[in-house]
């Protein structure tokens, strides 16, 4: 809704984002092109979640991007969670990972 909320994404969680069909529309909404035209051509699935979610969303203004914000944040501490649960589960099926010895 404002491209220029892209510029508060202190995480850059936006650059990441996994699913394809999402980066798509954010690109081609911040490119000028606007969300109209880049919901035309995104699937079914990602229309239907993106207007919900714009449903939902503040009307603009700093209420919208106090919101933006908040779900980067979100987003990032997520992915934190997620790299954190990796780590423990790669350390656990490491041999010896657990000893405190100076090499560990």
């Amino acid at each position: 809704r404002e491209p220029r909320l892209l510029a508060r994404d202190t995480f850059r969680v936006c650059d990441e984002l996994s699913h394809m069909g999402l980066r798509m529309v954010l690109a081609q909404a911040t490119s000028g092109q606007g969300l109209e035209e880049a919901l035309f051509e995104a699937t079914e699935v990602v229309k239907r979640a993106l207007l919900e979610a714009g449903r939902r969303l503040s009307a603009g203004g700093s209420e919208l991007e106090g919101e933006f914000v908040h779900v980067c944040r979100d987003i990032m501490v997520r992915r934190i969670d997620e790299r954190l649960v990796y780590i423990k589960r790669a350390t656990e099926q490491t041999p010896g990972a657990f000893d405190l010895t100076e090499e560990t």
